[in-house]
């Protein structure tokens, strides 16, 4: 399944096909998943590698965005999480940014490609500081949940990976409490988002507030 809105018949790399660069960076990184894929990362996992895949596209059709640039967003957006399979979570992005450079020459990717490539994933490190849209766009991607219907499944999900993973005591009013104040200082940069996204994620916020208070902390 081609995670794709545009027409895949194009020549865009070296001699690799638009369509065959798609299909090959699909391929690479679902079977990384599949090699490396731990049962503890109930968030961090395939699904949302290709859910933020879908909605870096979904947010690019909305902008003049050449093939080039096409390229960039959607590899980026498959690799932008791999680092979490094998490295600590607060050096991910970095050890995602290792896993292309090792699978750039497999993609037919050039070194100006990977450079840019690999900004885009540098661009969803916390604090977040995105330069131009391509860096906006892939950040906006992969936080599209806090301003849907899909928050309420997502955040469960981190709730439990984060449960698994920290060595410290943490119980859901303590980790409800960290995504209020995560929703609050989290922002959105496309307009694109800005326009669909922000009121959906502030009412998420509120009713999250609302079940909080509601829940004695032990």
């Amino acid at each position: 399944m081609f995670y794709c809105i545009h027409s895949l018949n194009r020549k865009i790399v070296g001699q690799l096909s638009y369509k065959r660069v798609f299909a090959k960076t699909e391929k690479t990184v679902t079977q990384f998943f599949e090699q490396h894929g731990k049962k503890n990362l109930t968030y961090h996992n395939i699904q949302h590698t290709q859910y933020v895949v879908h909605k870096t596209l979904e947010i690019a059709a909305h902008y003049p965005i050449t093939d080039e640039q096409l390229v960039v967003l959607y590899v980026a957006a498959w690799f932008h999480d791999t680092g979490y399979l094998i490295a600590e979570p607060k050096k991910h992005e970095l050890k995602s940014t290792e896993v292309l450079k090792n699978a750039a020459g497999e993609l037919g990717l050039t070194d100006k490609q990977v450079d840019e490539i690999n900004r885009c994933i540098l661009a969803t490190r916390y604090p977040r500081k995105p330069v131009g849209l391509l860096e906006e766009i892939i950040c906006d991607a992969d936080t599209f949940n806090l301003g849907t219907m899909d928050f309420w499944d997502t955040n469960k999900r981190m709730f439990r990976e984060l449960l698994a993973e920290r060595k410290d005591k943490l119980n859901k009013v303590l980790f409800d409490q960290e995504t209020i104040r995560f929703m609050g200082i989290h922002q959105y940069y496309t307009a694109y988002c800005k326009q669909f996204l922000k009121q959906g994620k502030a009412q998420n916020k509120k009713q999250l507030q609302a079940a909080s208070l509601q829940k004695p902390l032990k």
